[in-house]
Order: structure tokens, then sequence, then C-alpha cells
């Protein structure tokens, strides 16, 4: 999810842009920093970025039926380890998809379909569990049934994001409060503005807490850019509204695919700045004439263009007068296996 190849391009070619830290250690350097008395770390976690790591756990299991016990302890302990080190946790959880996603998100439905006919014609034809676990592993499909949201509930509040989306109002939040971290998997979060740093969930090493860190302001010096300009690049670079395949031959005419992103940049860098593109109609048709070709140029293009460049322009979750997410506030929840029903808005919105 997010930017096109971004993170591949950060973990291989840009120096320190991705590197090993431990939870536990960030949260003690914190409250050793910030003098006496300091307020408790908050952490802002993507809650739909954690059901990967749960089901890398067992995917033997998971492709019986799922191993429902097992991944509510897991998120229990690691819930638990974070709340008794200080920290405040914050769980987001995506409401309904966006417009400007729709095509995005019925492209990748329609992925998940035809990966998951991969391991049920596996299954017909009697291959073994672990060559189905081996070579099909990244067909597997994540079991959403899993408890997350539940036990969420019962270490911190649960926002749902309604009006805008999930990403752009984690971020808004996180910059909001002073967040010491974001814990997600999407590569729209090197784009945003903001203090925090940001952790990768599916690296997270539920016992010891290490996991991997996207230095997003090493990203932005190897670029030669400002935090400003990384929306455009962003855009440019195929993401959940301008498609990859859009994109694509406009990337062919920079040279080779390993130099896409200083190519882009240089790109950017030419420019007017995003804010100027989003008000001034013949800067934002030159500009997308020049990566569309003239013909590809119409009212739609244009819209879902800015509606990218918009999105990667954090604001105030508590700033705004409509009902953009719904806060459910820390609880104690039952441990069965199968949960009392949530909020009805809750399931509204899954």
């Amino acid at each position: 999810m997010g930017v096109r190849h971004l993170e591949t391009y950060v973990c291989n070619e840009v120096h320190n842009g991705f590197v090993r830290v431990n939870i536990e250690a960030e949260i003690r350097k914190y409250a050793r920093t910030r003098g006496p008395n300091p307020a408790p770390p908050v952490i802002v976690i993507d809650l739909m970025s954690l059901y990967r790591p749960v089901n890398l756990a067992d995917l033997r299991g998971l492709l019986c039926g799922g191993r429902f016990n097992q991944v509510a302890n897991l998120l229990e302990n690691f819930f638990t380890k974070l709340v008794n080190l200080g920290a405040r946790l914050v769980f987001f959880y995506d409401g309904p998809v966006q417009e400007t996603k729709y095509d995005t998100w019925v492209k990748r439905q329609d992925e998940k379909y035809h990966k998951m006919l991969e391991i049920i014609n596996a299954v017909d034809r009697g291959s073994d569990l672990g060559w189905i676990v081996n070579r099909l592993q990244h067909s597997i499909p994540n079991n959403t049934l899993y408890p997350n949201r539940q036990i969420a509930t019962k270490y911190g509040e649960l926002m749902v994001s309604v009006a805008r989306e999930c990403d752009q109002e984690l971020a808004a939040y996180a910059n909001q409060v002073g967040a010491i971290a974001i814990i997600s998997n999407d590569t729209d979060f090197m784009i945003y503005k903001g203090f925090w740093q940001y952790w990768s969930a599916k690296d997270i090493n539920f016992g010891t807490l290490d996991t991997m860190q996207y230095n997003r302001v090493e990203l932005v010096r190897n670029l030669g850019l400002s935090f400003k300009q990384m929306r455009l690049l962003a855009t440019l670079g195929g993401n959940d509204v301008i498609q990859y395949e859009e994109v694509r031959h406009f990337h062919s005419t920079l040279g080779h695919h390993r130099q896409k992103f200083p190519r882009l940049a240089d790109f950017v860098r030419e420019q007017p700045p995003p804010e100027k593109l989003s008000q001034d109609a013949a800067a934002l048709s030159e500009l997308l004439g020049r990566v569309f070709g003239r013909a590809a140029v119409n009212d739609d293009l244009k819209e879902r263009f800015k509606a990218s460049l918009d999105f990667y322009e954090t604001v105030s979750v508590g700033n705004s007068n409509s009902n953009d997410s719904i806060t459910f506030p820390r609880k104690q929840v039952s441990r069965k296996l199968y949960p009392e029903p949530l909020p009805f808005a809750l399931y509204k919105f899954t």
C-alpha cells in the first residue's frame, strides 16, 4: 500500500533509511529526555497493519481456519508490554472506502480473489499443506476475523475513520498529540510531515519488541526535496489515487528503474509547489500534459491528481466541524473466543 516501490528504494538505496530499533528502548529514551513527570509517550497504531504479522505467526493454522486463542494471547502480551512501559496507545481502523480510492480497492479485491483461487486449486490437487505454505505464502489472505479490534479497546482508544482516509487522519492525530511513533505498513507515512517515528508493523518481533524504522528525514535528504514537495513525488510515483499503471509510461522516459525516484525528484524540483498546482488550473494542466500526454488530460484526472496532493496534507482531527471519526474509548472487554457484538458504527464500516 502507498507509493509503489518506495519501500524498496528506501531499504536499498537510502543510507540509514531502514534501521532496526527496539520499542522498549525508544519508550525509555523518551522518558529520560523529557524531564520530570513527562506526559506518557503516545504510540498510534494502524490496527489493520497488525493482521499480517499475527497471521504469519502460524500460516498452517491460518489455512485450517485460524488460531484465534494464539493471536489473542500474542496481541494481549504485546499491548500489555507497551502499556506497562508507560505508553498510551491509540488505534485507528479503516472506515468506508473513500471515493477517490474505489478503483484501487476494487482492483485489490480482484487480486485477492485470484490469489485465493490458487490456494483452492492447490487443495483440490491434493497438495501438501507445507507445500502450499512455502510456495503460496503471499497468496494466503489475512484472517480479518481475528479479534484485533476487540482486544485493542482494552488497551487504548479505537478510532474509526469516517469522512477522511484513515492514513490521513492517523497522521494528523499523531501530529496533534505529539506522538512518539506510528506503527503501520504503508509507505504513505514516509510522505506525511511530522516529528514521529515510523515503525514497521510487519517486522515487529512481539517477544523482543524489535522492529524496523523507516527514516523519513534521510529519504527527503537523499532526494534533495522538502517535505512539501514529497506529496507531488508520491503522486507521480503512483499511489492509491493515481494508479501506478497510469504513470508507468512516464517513468519509462526517466531512465533505468533503479533511478526512478531520483529522476522523479529532479522533475519535481522543476515544477510549481503542490499548493500552486491545486489552485492554478493552467499550471496543473501543463504538468498533467507532460506526464500523461495531452489527450489523457480531463476533469476526472485533474480532480484525482488534486485529491492525491491533498491526501498528504494533514489537518487536525479535532478542528473539523464534521464527524470525521468515531472514537471507541478504552474499556475492559471479555476474553471470549467470540466476543460480544461491537457498537453498530464499527460494524457498519468493516
